[in-house]
């Protein structure tokens, strides 16, 4: 019979496999072309909440016109946790990469503002207290402001010793529409909630470090929010459920 502590080792271990399989799988994700697996799964794609493709051309003979989008990710209130800090950036680049590789592979024309840029235009505004999102994409010649407005974000479960890792996020996701005639040009959003691991876990915080199991949590998260606006692979819809 195995002792207690070889028990113990052996599901250290495969929770550290696990944690790193899973960041592969995110990974590949937004860096892998599924279409180099067709010949073991049929193409096959899943329509996102909101498309911000929509097949229009721009002129006649010529392919679809190309797509601006400005990403804009921040904390609604500065994280305490030190292990936080710096996430809100991480996350931002992280959905950037993922909407350039989803658009990327369905032949979509994607340009993204770069992240730093219309992040300092961001804390500009808010140092004069007058935030327009609209605005912002104006200022860039952006079709689409996506901001996310983090309200909670955790890495650690509630009330456990020794310390288990399970991240929980609360996001507010938005979309404006920079070139819409309307009033309101706020055309989407979803109180975007997730965790990891579900079911499944918590996991050991012993097997790896903060910054590893915090890489993986956000890279789940920057694929899930891409896939509300950009179709997406059959084949990779079990990687991030």
């Amino acid at each position: 019979m195995k002792s207690k502590h070889t028990l113990w080792v052996g599901s250290r271990y495969r929770w550290r496999w696990m944690l790193v399989l899973s960041g592969f799988l995110a990974w590949c994700s937004i860096g892998c072309n599924p279409a180099t697996f067709g010949f073991l799964f049929p193409e096959d794609t899943i329509q996102p909440e909101h498309k911000i493709f929509k097949g229009e051309k721009e002129y006649l003979f010529v392919g679809e016109k190309e797509v601006t989008v400005a990403v804009l990710c921040h904390f609604e209130r500065p994280p305490l946790k030190q292990e936080l800090a710096g996430a809100d950036i991480e996350l931002a680049d992280l959905v950037a990469q993922t909407l350039r590789r989803n658009a990327q592979d369905n032949k979509h024309k994607l340009k993204i503002v770069p992240a730093s840029e219309i992040r300092g235009a961001f804390h500009k505004q808010l140092a004069t207290g007058h935030v327009n999102k609209v605005e912002l994409g104006k200022q860039f010649k952006a079709d689409y402001v996506l901001e996310m407005s983090i309200g909670e974000m955790t890495l650690y479960e509630k009330n456990t010793y020794p310390a288990m890792f399970r991240g929980n996020t609360d996001i507010v996701v938005d979309l404006y529409d920079v070139n819409s005639k309307d009033v309101d040009r706020k055309i989407y959003t979803k109180d975007f909630r997730t965790q990891y691991p579900g079911t499944s876990g918590p996991i050991d915080a012993g097997t790896a470090n903060p910054g590893q199991f915090r890489g993986v949590f956000l890279l789940r998260i920057a694929a899930n929010i891409s896939k509300l606006f950009i179709e997406y692979p059959r084949i990779n819809k079990h990687v991030m459920d």
